[in-house]
């Protein structure tokens, strides 16, 4: 067929239409690509997107998308719209999927920004999607507000996965996605769909990525201040910078969203002042309480003198045998023994991305390369796969213990190292600065911020939403030495 014939194919299509086995019933929106259509054979109404004749001319994009449309049908994720069938008829490309009763977050949106805890509802959702996606290999490249469509409930459902490789320069693409992106690509999206749900408008209106992500609460003094981080994070320039997953991203947004204000100190209440009564006085004018100390500490001293006396009569009484031996006067001493504590390394994270196949597993880890080699790795739950450089500073730690993050569910790993560690760290930190390190420990990568400052002291906590169990896991690594 032409791309004359098509081009007419595609100005022919009116409600009523027969393509294949669908016949259209209304359009959806933009323009006549996508359809409310009825699945003739399997008995149901579907959404029914028409690709543009002039995008699926080229060869690459033909077969880019039967192979990310045929990883989307596969994939199992509740927030993922469903895809049905996918492929050409009489020369014109389509995808069918399920059809979402309700609008897109980009509808939504037009009626004002969202609050806070709805906001994260829907990114939480996305973010779980863009995980089951990206385990698979499979990056979205547009993650915007009108590929999430809202149902009756409000349950977010990311649709159009295998459609675009991204516009590069729009208020959603990562600054990267011109030399094709990653995983960390629709992070940064998801982030700019996170920052206009909170404000209403998009990060960057005139499509241009300035030198630092915008702050919500300067845009909405209703946005918690917790979220400015989160958007600078997830919206880094470097990749290497932001998030290492979707869901990460997700996590940080829950706690800023959660964390309450310090709380208010109750006014002090006033307290009566209850006038003591008066004390019975005994002989001499003493009060019954100064008698009974008196006569108390008397009978003390008099037992001290005889306990002396008795001390020193005794040896003399005593004959050689009758002596108490060595043995059995010797003072008995306790002796506590320190935990161990394993050294900890800190590596520069080149690259942080979610594990496939067989790249993290749980069991035995393979050991751990020299220092001064470059290694890859696993986080302590199996979720994160880490390209990491040389050792860049090892510390000698005298504690390590699990703690609860105060005013949300998390909880840390307080770590205390010696004075010569602590300068070290401090040195090395301050090479490190807008940078992703890792703390290792037996080639398990056990947590990697991002370092925004030096860091000094001989104190420091390890967090990252991690819970209960896998802060006590961490704590118990370094303790035991394994």
């Amino acid at each position: 067929m032409s791309r004359h014939t098509r081009l007419q194919l595609r100005e022919a299509l009116v409600e009523g239409t027969e393509f294949g086995r669908y016949q259209l019933i209304a359009a959806l929106g933009d323009g006549e690509r996508v359809w409310r259509a009825r699945d003739v054979v399997d008995n149901r109404d579907v959404a029914l997107r028409l690709l543009p004749p002039e995008l699926t001319a080229d060869a690459r994009f033909v077969r880019r998308f039967n192979h990310e449309m045929r990883i989307a049908s596969e994939l199992d994720s509740p927030y993922v719209v469903p895809v049905h069938a996918f492929g050409d008829i009489d020369g014109r490309w389509y995808v069918a999927t399920e059809l979402i009763e309700g609008r897109s977050l980009k509808a939504l949106l037009r009626d004002g920004p969202l609050d806070s805890a709805r906001a994260v509802d829907i990114v939480e959702q996305i973010a779980e999607a863009l995980d089951a996606a990206h385990a698979r290999g499979l990056v979205h490249h547009d993650v915007t507000p009108a590929n999430v469509l809202l149902d009756a409930t409000g349950t977010a459902h990311l649709g159009g996965f295998g459609l675009t490789v991204g516009e590069p320069g729009s208020p959603y693409s990562a600054p990267e996605l011109a030399r094709g992106g990653d995983d960390r690509s629709d992070v940064y999206s998801l982030a700019c769909v996170l920052y206009e749900s909170l404000t209403g408008t998009t990060p960057f209106p005139n499509d241009g990525t300035p030198a630092a992500p915008p702050r919500p609460s300067d845009d909405s003094p209703d946005v918690p201040a917790g979220f400015d981080a989160v958007i600078a994070k997830g919206m880094a320039h470097d990749p290497v910078h932001r998030y290492p997953s979707a869901g990460a991203l997700a996590r940080a947004a829950r706690a800023a969203q959660s964390a309450k204000p310090e709380p208010v100190e109750p006014a002090a209440r006033t307290v009566p002042v209850v006038k003591p009564k008066p004390l019975r006085r005994g002989i001499f004018g003493w009060s019954r309480k100064k008698l009974l100390i008196a006569g108390l500490a008397s009978v003390g001293i008099l037992a001290m003198v005889v306990t002396t006396a008795a001390a020193m009569v005794m040896p003399f009484l005593m004959g050689p045998d009758d002596a108490p031996s060595a043995r059995r006067t010797a003072p008995v001493t306790t002796t506590t023994q320190a935990p161990y504590i394993a050294p900890l390394a800190v590596r520069p994270v080149g690259r942080a991305l979610v594990p496939q196949g067989e790249q993290c597993r749980p069991g035995p880890q393979p050991p751990p390369a020299p220092p001064s080699v470059p290694t890859t790795t696993c986080d302590v739950e199996n979720k994160a796969f880490y390209e990491l450089g040389p050792v860049g500073v090892e510390l000698t730690l005298t504690g390590a213990n699990a703690i609860k993050i105060p005013l949300n569910e998390f909880y840390a790993v307080q770590l205390v190292m010696d004075p010569a560690s602590s300068a070290r760290f401090g040195q090395y930190t301050g090479t490190q600065i807008g940078k992703q390190v890792a703390f290792v420990r037996d080639g398990v990568v056990l947590a990697a911020p991002a370092i925004s400052a030096p860091i000094n002291g001989e104190s420091l906590q390890l967090s990252g939403e991690m819970t209960q169990q896998t802060a006590e896991t961490i704590a118990r690594m370094l303790r035991e030495g394994r």
